[in-house]
């Protein structure tokens, strides 16, 4: 019902492309996991590419942390890549645009350098944030600039580590997954009553997730 996250092996890179941010909530805890709980202090960082170049998060992931085995870099902005504001970012271009280029070094080559030199398991992992693009459950209905970004992250991104999509559910889906919640909180929900509330929250699986731990309560 959930997508499934692709952490054995562990790749060095990952994205995650869509605003559902209830896969994108799963996939975070489920890396989590991967650290140790000790190590979580030193192995976890969240960085933002509107405020650091990407030339410098590789230049860390590149030197292990000796207080911890394996490193997270949870970067967000991932549209920053792409020249964020430009006519390029906005139309959609085959390549990155030029003002993502400067700010963030010879993307996306130097990502592809990292991967080179991550090691297998890598010890350090960098997961870009791509919440920028809305996908619809029917990927018929997805808007052209939406399509857009997602066809270029997943010809540069997509070229270096798996792209997970972050889609909106479908009705049917949301329901399974709304009883599946209620389960894991100690609740139930009736298949009627699962597939009521998915409708009303036009499967919206954050606020469905939410409205069922009220419930819960």
């Amino acid at each position: 019902m959930s997508p499934a996250f692709p952490l054995q092996p562990l790749q060095p890179v990952y994205t995650l492309a869509g605003d559902e941010s209830y896969f994108r909530d799963r996939f975070r805890a489920a890396l989590r996991e991967q650290l140790p709980p000790e190590t979580l202090e030193f192995g976890w960082r969240d960085e933002d590419l509107a405020a650091t170049p990407l030339d410098a998060i590789l230049d860390w992931a590149l030197n292990p942390s000796l207080m911890a085995p394996l490193q997270v870099f949870w970067v967000r902005s991932a549209r920053e890549l792409y020249g964020r504001g430009t006519a390029a970012a906005e139309t959609g271009g085959d390549e990155p645009a030029t003002a993502g280029k400067k700010k963030h070094g010879a993307f996306p080559d130097n990502l592809r350098r990292f991967t080179e030199h991550a090691g297998s398991p890598p010890t350090a992992v960098v997961v870009f944030v791509a919440d920028h693009i809305h996908i619809p459950a029917d990927r018929n209905r997805m808007g052209r600039e939406d399509k857009s970004r997602l066809q270029r992250i997943e010809t540069t991104l997509g070229a270096v580590g798996p792209v997970i999509a972050c889609a909106q559910a479908g009705e049917a889906q949301a329901a399974a997954l709304a009883q599946q919640m209620a389960m894991d909180l100690g609740a139930s929900l009736t298949a009627p009553q699962a597939r009521r509330l998915a409708e009303v929250l036009e499967g919206q699986l954050a606020l469905l997730q939410r409205e069922i731990e009220k419930l819960a309560l």
